[in-house]
Parts: C-alpha cells; sequence; structure tokens
C-alpha cells in the first residue's frame, strides 16, 4: 500500500464522519476537565478543520462533531434515576466486595450495598439513593447506595452468565483452578476467576491483550465458521459469541469489521478495511458515546488503525526475513506503533520482550483459544470432555513453560520520564521529515540522543 493510497482511504466520507464524531466527543470530556482546556481544545480543532478541509467536508465535521458532542451530553446529564425506585439489569458484581454495576435505560450505574444473593443478567428492582457522581472513561453516570434490592425476572442476560458458569466449573475440576480462570478469559472474555498476577505477568510480557476478546478471538472463530457456506448463519454465530462474551467494544468492533468484509466482498467486489473500522467505530460511538474515553476502546482501534496503516510497508521493508517471520513481525510492529506512544505516556515505561512474546507465545494461547470454544460445544459429553481436557492440560504446561521462560527474560521493563518520551516521540517524527538528508539526520538525531542523556543523568 502506497502512502497516497493510505491518505485517499482516510479522506473517505466514511473516515472524515468518524474522526468528527470522535472529536466532538472530546470537546465534552475537555470542558469537562476545565473551561479554559475546553475553550482552547474545541477553537485549535475547528480551526484546524476550516483551514485544512474543502467546504462540504468542513460543514460536514462541524454537524457531526456537534451530534457527537451532544450524544454524549444527553447519556451523563440526561434519563437519570429520580427518587423512587427503578428497575434495572445487574451488569456485573464483584465476588469479594459488595459493590457491583447495573444498566438503566442503557446508562451503566455503580451499585454499592447489593448482597451475594443478587445474580449477574438478572433484572431487579433496587430501592436506594441515587447520587450523581460520572466516571467517564467507564461510563457510568452515577452510584445507587442500595437499601434494598428485589428479583425481578430471570433473562437470557442471566442464563448466558449462568452457562459460563457451568463451564467454568467443568474447567475447574477439569484443568484446575488457575487455567481455568485463565481459558473463561481466553475463550469467553469473562475475567471474573482469572488471577491478578497471571495478568500482571501477561502485561509485562506484552500480551494482555490476548485475555480480552477481540479481533484475535473472532478472526479464530470466523476461520472455524469458513466451513459453513452460509454468510449469513456465519455472522450470526458471531453475533451469538458477541452477546455470550458480553458485547464489549473491541469485539463489536471485531465483528462489524469481518461482516462487513465478508458482506462487502460479497456485493461489491471492493472492501476497504478503514472504512469498516470507521463503520464500526461509528456504530459504537452512538450506541456507547463514553467509549471515546475508554483507553481499551482508543488503544483497539489504535492497533488497528496501526495494521491498516503499516503492515504492508513493513513487510516490504522486512522482505529479507523467511515469509512466516517477516508476517509476524510486521504484524506485531503494525499494531504497536499506534499503541506504543499511548501505553508509553499512560505507563510511563517500554517493555522490550512485546516482540518475541507476541510471536511465540500468541500462536500457543489462540490455539487454547479454539479449544476452548471447542470445549463448551462438547462439555456436556463426558467422553469428548475428558479428550479436549487432557489437549488443554498439554497446551497449557507448554504454554506456561514457555510464558514463564520468556517473563524470566524480558520481565524488564524500562523507565522513561514524560519529557524523555516526547525526545523519543521527536526522534521518531526527525528521522520519518529527514531520512533522505544523511546530514540533517544525524546532526537532529544527534541533538535528541544529547537532551536524552541529560534526563537521564537529571
Amino acid at each position: 500500500m502506497k502512502l497516497e493510497e493510505i491518505n485517499c482511504e482516510i479522506t473517505g466520507p466514511l473516515t472524515i464522519c468518524c474522526i468528527a464524531l470522535f472529536m466532538g466527543m472530546m470537546c465534552f470530556i475537555s470542558f469537562k476537565i476545565n473551561i479554559i482546556i475546553g475553550v482552547v481544545y474545541s477553537t485549535s480543532y475547528f480551526l484546524i478543520v476550516f483551514l485544512s478541509q474543502s467546504k462540504t467536508s468542513w460543514i460536514l465535521m462541524i454537524i457531526v462533531s456537534i451530534i457527537g458532542y451532544v450524544f454524549v451530553l444527553f447519556y451523563f446529564t440526561q434519563g437519570l434515576p429520580g427518587k423512587g425506585p427503578i428497575v434495572a439489569k445487574i451488569v456485573s458484581k464483584n465476588p469479594k466486595s459488595y459493590y457491583g454495576v447495573c444498566s438503566y435505560k442503557g446508562k451503566l450505574i455503580n451499585l454499592s450495598g447489593i448482597g451475594e444473593e443478587v445474580m449477574v443478567g438478572s433484572n431487579v428492582c433496587i430501592h436506594g439513593t441515587f447520587t450523581e457522581k460520572p466516571q467517564y472513561e467507564y461510563g457510568t453516570v452515577g452510584e445507587i447506595k442500595c437499601s434494598k434490592i428485589e428479583s425481578e425476572k430471570v433473562n437470557n442476560s442471566y442464563n448466558i452468565y449462568n452457562l459460563k458458569d457451568k463451564i467454568y466449573n467443568e474447567f475447574k475440576i477439569s484443568i484446575g483452578e488457575e487455567s481455568a480462570g485463565v481459558m473463561m478469559s481466553l475463550a469467553y472474555g469473562d475475567t471474573r476467576f482469572i488471577e491478578d498476577t497471571y495478568k500482571e505477568q501477561l502485561s509485562q510480557l506484552g500480551i494482555v491483550h490476548i485475555i480480552s476478546v477481540s479481533g484475535l478471538h473472532m478472526n479464530i472463530l470466523f476461520s472455524a465458521l469458513a466451513l459453513i457456506p452460509s454468510i449469513a448463519l456465519q455472522c450470526t454465530m458471531g453475533y451469538l459469541y458477541v452477546i455470550l462474551t458480553g458485547s464489549r467494544p473491541s469485539t463489536m468492533r471485531a465483528f462489524i469489521m469481518i461482516a462487513t468484509s465478508k458482506i462487502g466482498r460479497k456485493i461489491y467486489k471492493n472492501y476497504r478495511s478503514i472504512n469498516a473500522l470507521s463503520l464500526s467505530a461509528i456504530i459504537i460511538l452512538c450506541i456507547k458515546p463514553w467509549c471515546a474515553f475508554n483507553l481499551g476502546f482508543i488503544l483497539s482501534y489504535s492497533s488497528v488503525l496501526g495494521i491498516i496503516v503499516f503492515y504492508r510497508i513493513l513487510q516490504r521493508k522486512l522482505y529479507f526475513l523467511p515469509k512466516r517471520i517477516n508476517e509476524s513481525v510486521s504484524l506485531s510492529l503494525a499494531s504497536m506503533s499506534m499503541t506504543f506512544i499511548i501505553l508509553s505516556i499512560m505507563n510511563k515505561s517500554i517493555n522490550i520482550g512485546f516482540l518475541v512474546s507476541n510471536m511465540i507465545l500468541v500462536p500457543l494461547y489462540s490455539f487454547l483459544t479454539l479449544l476452548g470454544l471447542i470445549f463448551m460445544v462438547v462439555f456436556n459429553t463426558s467422553y469428548l470432555n475428558g479428550i479436549i481436557s487432557c489437549v488443554i492440560r498439554a497446551v497449557f504446561a507448554l504454554t506456561d513453560g514457555v510464558k514463564n521462560f520468556l517473563h524470566h527474560i524480558f520481565s524488564l521493563e524500562i523507565y522513561f520520564s514524560y519529557w524523555e518520551i516526547v525526545i523519543i516521540i521527536c526522534m521518531v517524527y526527525v528521522y520519518l521529515k529527514c531520512k533522505d538528508d544523511k546530514i540533517k539526520l544525524v546532526r537532529a538525531t544527534g541533538i535528541c540522543l544529547c537532551f536524552l542523556g541529560f534526563m537521564r543523568i537529571m
């Protein structure tokens, strides 16, 4: 893919609308942080749009940005609970405390004082005092201190959580408690049972994304569903998997992109990844406006955007590597190209083992994910259950051995200050601007390295 082609795709109508919708929502949060920041941010954004876009694009972006702002405003300020009891669905519950989250008219509300008898997925009548305490990143509009909770009825969401609990109990008997928690995260996106130490190890290796159902898991599922000739049936089963895993933004994004790809190639014979990515973002942001402030949502889309923009370029640059290694390295580097800066600023650290971990461990965990999906179908059949469980135990033994070995080698993280990260970003920018002029490149790189060394000494 040439840079001109990338530019052509990014300036398409769907992409423009997606960017405008997101930026309008960011205008809202900038005003919530500080009114001066909000004014400066909004003015700068509208000025850049006015100077850089044609009249038609400028008008379209302004209208869509205003719509995005209004969507977020309505989500966090309109239709909030009153003084009386409310009927809501329990979305999540912390098994170690009396806290949880419910969904009321499409809005998320924190709950405190809920008992053990309250089941996730059930509809309940909640009596209590509502306090408006918005948490923008998580989409919660406030908190209810519960005085009384009455069960209303059991719905499909409850049945789904009940099914996952049954699968977890079967896993626990077959492969052990720790492995069962990991399998539930890998195959079904249920992180209730996975241990924090295990997640920390995956995070240090730069592969924590594998326990959050996303594009990787949807690709595995649709690869298996490719045996079914009907695209409609494939998409239906994919959508059921989205519901099973909790309809998370990353899962919805992956499903919309894959479904759009399959339908688009069937009808129009032409498919652009950036359009599918933009369409999925628009749909999710319209349904869940708070996702614009969610770090997981931003990282998920940044990762896919990096793959779309840089994957083919990196493949050509790394032509000297064997094909399989070239594809794996190019994919890992492309997916990290955009998320790297965000994570570096957020965590102020860089893990040096993410590339090796992605190349070696991700295929093993992908195979475990596929086995987990098969287990869901056969767990009621004792004979097949036993066979799959034996295979899972064997693969887990291999995976954990490799994981512990890599963690021992690559657990070191290099920490940077804010200004050191800025200097590194400047070095990347300098390389892109001066790569054809060797003298300028050497001078600019030398200056950046001097500043970086000075910051290290200080």
